[in-house]
């Protein structure tokens, strides 16, 4: 009589298998995210509220930055005039970080209270020089 035999453990099926299932979570995601839909009620929120950027996380924590729908995306702001730039965040130190799409369609927040203020005043220099 032959013992049944359990099936071997192919490491390689596995870990191909583990990488189309990351894939296909990120892309699920990356697709809710940047709907149409939500990508206006997102940004048309925001500038409502004054404010001149949208943060657009995915809903648990995961790096979409090599995903196809999130790269061609931020392309389509970029092209569009709009900032857009992958930022690592926590909620917490000790929480699993999360990467999102910061979405600006102004400069000022790029700039540290330093460099904002060198911006001013070398542009009230440059508008002083014209006016000689």
């Amino acid at each position: 009589m032959s013992a049944a035999r359990s099936p071997v453990f192919d490491p390689h099926a596995a870990l191909g298998m583990l990488q189309e299932r990351t894939r296909v979570a990120r892309d699920s995601e990356a697709q809710k995210l940047f709907s149409p839909e939500k990508v206006n009620a997102m940004l048309s929120d925001a500038a409502g509220r004054g404010q001149s950027e949208a943060i657009f996380a995915p809903s648990t924590p995961m790096d979409l930055t090599e995903d196809e729908t999130a790269k061609t995306f931020k392309m389509a702001l970029e092209a569009a005039g709009f900032i857009a730039e992958w930022k690592v965040s926590r909620t917490t130190p000790d929480a699993d970080a999360t990467t999102v799409l910061r979405v600006s369609w102004g400069w000022r927040w790029r700039c540290g209270a330093d460099e904002w203020r060198t911006v001013c005043e070398s542009f009230s220099l440059n508008r002083l020089e014209d006016r000689k």
